[in-house]
């Protein structure tokens, strides 16, 4: 009778080694252990040397600033703007915390914008730019509002600006945020941004004032010929012209030496009063009365 042949069992084989293979893949707790605490050390060393390469950067003269240019504006001077900033010469330029040193500049009431620059290696740049107020808007106190309508200040003694006074307007009038909003507003800044073509038109007009009437539209009160001028709600540009031509053809005429009022609210319908001309007798009639 024949042997019986025995097979491989090459299943177990194959078991065996991979167990071998994989007993070389799994290091001692010791081996892990020890090279744990070798990267904590090397991590500690980069940081220790990262912290005295930074210190000695923020101590080192070779950056202590030796200039600090700042731009003069028309109310603040360069030492303003440095106080402002609060940095001086000698302090580092990387020590600084330039987004600080420009929000200490934007809480000024007068600074609109700023920039701070580092100049390397030892110089640093401060330019700002100044609210340009044109005109005081009175809401039961008085305020400066610039080119867009903002209130940037309350005004207080140390301003006196020549500029129209804005009344009729109330809170109401602005956002939240201290934006100007809706017609009446809107119309008074139209306004505004004629005046000045207007004044340098017209020999001797100076406005004074812009009163807000919610029915009427806008009325202005000058220290020229004319002493008030209604000009409603619209065609601003057009009255404006309108106001200059009749201004030099009264001069020309010589009709009348002073108008109390001219209404330019319908330029269909342009209504004057002239101004009261009172005779010598009553003149001096009321020099005596105001005398005594």
């Amino acid at each position: 009778m024949a042997k019986k042949k025995i097979r491989q069992n090459k299943y177990k084989k194959k078991t065996r080694k991979n167990h071998s293979r994989g007993r070389g893949r799994f290091k001692s707790p010791v081996v892990l252990s020890v090279t744990t605490l070798a990267g904590i050390a090397l991590l500690g060393l980069m940081s220790l040397g990262l912290v005295f390469i930074h210190d000695l950067l923020m101590q080192w003269s070779y950056f202590e600033a030796t200039a600090i240019s700042a731009n003069e504006g028309q109310r603040l001077s360069r030492a303003d703007i440095l106080n402002q900033a609060g940095i001086r010469i000698g302090d580092n330029i990387l020590s600084m915390n330039l987004t600080l040193v420009r929000a200490r500049l934007m809480s000024h009431p007068w600074i609109s914008e700023a920039e701070v620059a580092r100049v390397f290696p030892a110089a640093v740049s401060i330019t700002v730019k100044e609210h340009d107020p044109v005109a005081v808007l009175y809401l039961g106190r008085h305020f400066l509002i610039n080119g867009q309508g903002e209130i940037f200040k309350e005004m207080d003694e140390t301003d006196q600006p020549l500029l129209p006074i804005v009344t009729g307007l109330d809170y109401s009038d602005l956002n939240p945020s201290g934006q100007p909003r809706g017609m009446a507003y809107a119309a008074v800044m139209e306004a505004l941004e004629l005046k000045q073509k207007a004044e340098k038109d017209i020999p001797g007009l100076v406005i004074r004032q812009i009163d807000v009437d919610r029915e009427i539209g806008l009325k202005l009160y000058t220290s020229g010929r004319i002493k008030s001028i209604l000009l409603g709600y619209s065609h601003y540009g057009v009255k404006y012209d309108r106001l200059k031509k009749i201004y030099f053809y009264l001069k020309r005429e010589k009709l009348f030496t002073k108008v109390d009022s001219l209404n330019l609210v319908n330029l269909d319908r342009i209504v004057l009063r002239p101004a009261k001309v009172l005779s010598s007798a009553r003149k001096q009639k009321e020099v005596t009365r105001a005398r005594t």
